[in-house]
């Protein structure tokens, strides 16, 4: 049973078709677990969505969540994502959090801007917490590496963190 389901539409792919399977779709529709596995991948029109949301409702256990990247919210009431998967009554439909972020951009800056990496960079600090039990493990990795292979000892944390790539 999967917890969560990511859905996300995307224009720019179809772009590329050519010869006869030019103007044949709008839209490529990866669906997703919460684990980054992809469960379908379609090429679709807008009318094909309806085939494919009551195919994986066939297929699947109703999940508690759906991320969507659009048609998340409505003001008069159930949303578009929502309406599709109607047999999963309980869904929880919500924006994922990359295209919150760049909901917050576009309003602020462009990808071109010199400051777009550190606003998003600082806009993430916002959002994320890093889990300490983690960021222990990383920094134990990253001192014994470089102990075993550069032969540097004794390390405080924070310059053993300095030389953690992203």
């Amino acid at each position: 049973m999967s917890l969560s389901l990511l859905l996300s539409l995307l224009s720019e792919v179809t772009k590329k078709l050519a010869g006869t399977a030019s103007d044949t779709a709008a839209w490529v529709t990866n669906v997703g677990d919460e684990y980054g596995q992809v469960l379908i991948s379609v090429l679709t029109c807008s009318e094909g969505l309806s085939s494919m949301a009551a195919g994986l409702m066939r297929r699947y256990h109703p999940p508690q969540l759906i991320y969507v990247d659009r048609d998340c919210c409505n003001r008069d009431g159930v949303s578009k994502t929502a309406a599709l998967f109607q047999e999963w009554g309980q869904l929880v439909v919500s924006l994922d959090i990359w295209h919150l972020m760049l909901r917050f951009t576009a309003g602020v800056t462009t990808e071109s801007h010199e400051l777009y990496p550190a606003f998003m960079r600082q806009l993430s600090l916002c959002i994320f917490e890093v889990d300490p039990g983690d960021a222990r493990c990383l920094t134990e990795a990253k001192r014994s590496k470089m102990e075993v292979k550069h032969a540097m000892v004794a390390l405080t944390d924070t310059e053993v963190i300095r030389r953690i790539s992203r």
